[in-house]
């Protein structure tokens, strides 16, 4: 609330956001953090939700319900179809990052993109 509701404006203009942050930290993390000087701002830092392992795994099993889908559904009885890949390029490619990636593969697939293809591929044979 320090930051959100300062009982002045002249304590609002004073703040030191990054005393403020580090000391707040240090009081939750219950670990003395380095001395005040070398503490730097890591309240300007944001990392990912999810990230390093955790991160890299979900999106390789994602990749990989991505590709069975889109092999099964699309490339399978034919995987040379200049038809198929005309379509793939126009929908998927040439809008990049322009749409929805979710809303292109659906329009590419006919559906939303579902594990189904991944899970026969792991079957044994």
């Amino acid at each position: 609330m320090a930051v959100h509701n300062p009982p002045t404006r002249e304590d609002l203009l004073q703040l030191d956001e990054t005393v403020l942050y580090n000391n707040i930290k240090e009081e939750l993390n219950l670990l003395r953090n380095p001395e005040p000087g070398t503490r730097g701002p890591a309240h300007c830092h944001f990392g990912h939700l999810m990230s390093g392992y955790d991160a890299g795994y979900f999106a390789y099993i994602s990749a990989q319900i991505f590709a069975a889908d889109f092999y099964e559904t699309a490339f399978a009885t034919n995987p040379r179809s200049q038809q198929t890949w005309d379509r793939y390029r126009r929908i998927i490619l040439e809008p990049g990052g322009s749409r929805d990636e979710l809303k292109m593969m659906e329009e590419f697939l006919g559906h939303s993109p579902r594990p189904d293809a991944l899970v026969r591929s792991l079957r044994p044979s």
